[in-house]
């Protein structure tokens, strides 16, 4: 995409270090490879403990102005809490839902069903 609009940027928000530590060869390969083109990188971890992957959804929504969501409508999990504190936050939101497609946006005056 890069190659149609120089513009574009990558910023990876990684949770830890040693986010992939324990994936296949072939998937390390690939995120590897992604890191490679990015812009910048940042940690918000040195390394790996239980909230590093909330710590890092937060992160994301605090510094942004919209989040858009790939989302199936589990209530449970890391993206439920992502957009309740985005809601919280009163960020717009836009979420696809990946099995039917369909396409739901809010803003702080329209009210998304509660995740």
């Amino acid at each position: 995409m890069r190659e149609q609009n120089p513009m574009i940027k990558l910023h990876c928000i990684l949770p830890c270090k040693e986010q992939a530590d324990k994936w296949a060869v072939s998937s390390q390969a690939l995120y590897l490879s992604i890191l490679d083109q990015a812009d910048s990188l940042v940690y918000v971890s040195r390394v790996y403990h239980k909230n590093c992957m909330l710590e890092r959804n937060r992160f994301l929504v605090e510094h942004a102005s919209a989040l858009l969501a790939v989302y199936n409508g589990e209530r449970r999990g890391g993206a439920a809490a992502t957009l309740r504190y985005a809601q919280k936050m009163g960020r717009e939101i836009i979420v696809i839902n990946p099995i039917t497609r369909l396409i739901s946006r809010s803003n702080s005056t329209l009210a998304l069903p509660q995740f």
